[in-house]
């Protein structure tokens, strides 16, 4: 850990040249969706729904899926080990873990962890749902993004990347993970345009 913090001190913006984007969500994480088959032939919401009556809690509250913090939390994702929350080793791209390794350990690359997952989805101890989990894989960012404003996932990620480019000019080149393929067409046009305007 102290030569990770000591590292990190080192890492300046506007000195490094390379930006490198992590999705969360079926990327470097494969969480599971509503739909997904989880256990005992169910979905992850009949699961969910079936484990707040054996445990006398109340109905659940919510429709939607990816805004909801219970979607990362246990009995659907990872447990508790004497009070510690343990994310599933085996739902974690173990590839993409080796690739986040070895950019992150060069100073001269910004590796950043930009999600859809809404900027709200914290936990008690005020720390967001994603780096929590993140945390507990013993995986770490330069700067973690999330959506805010209840902007479409896409147009949020292009205007974050067009801040990033405006706040650290020395980047000219960009290395995207995504794993939706509708955004990475977008991602490649987002990428010939600043191409073309002489950014990257």
């Amino acid at each position: 850990g102290i030569f990770l913090l000591s590292m990190n001190r080192h890492r300046k913006k506007n000195m490094q040249t390379k930006l490198v984007v992590f999705d969360f969500d079926g990327t470097l994480v494969n969480t599971p969706s509503p739909d997904k088959t989880l256990i005992e032939g169910m979905t992850c919401l009949e699961y969910y729904d079936k484990w707040l009556i054996e445990n006398n809690l109340p109905k659940r509250k919510f429709s939607g899926w990816w805004g909801r913090t219970e979607t990362l939390r246990p009995p659907i994702f990872g447990k508790f080990e004497n009070d510690v929350f343990v994310p599933p080793k085996e739902l974690l791209n173990q590839e993409l873990v080796e690739i986040h390794k070895e950019y992150y350990s060069n100073s001269g690359n910004l590796v950043i962890l930009m999600t859809g997952r809404h900027v709200g989805m914290k936990l008690p101890n005020k720390k967001h749902v994603c780096r929590e989990i993140l945390d507990a894989y013993g995986l770490e960012f330069d700067e973690y993004h999330y959506n805010f404003g209840g902007k479409p996932t896409l147009t949020f990620k292009c205007e974050t990347l067009d801040k990033i480019l405006d706040e650290v000019p020395t980047i000219k080149e960009v290395e995207i993970y995504e794993d939706r393929m509708e955004h990475v067409s977008t991602f490649w046009d987002w990428i010939r345009l600043r191409q073309k305007e002489k950014r990257l």
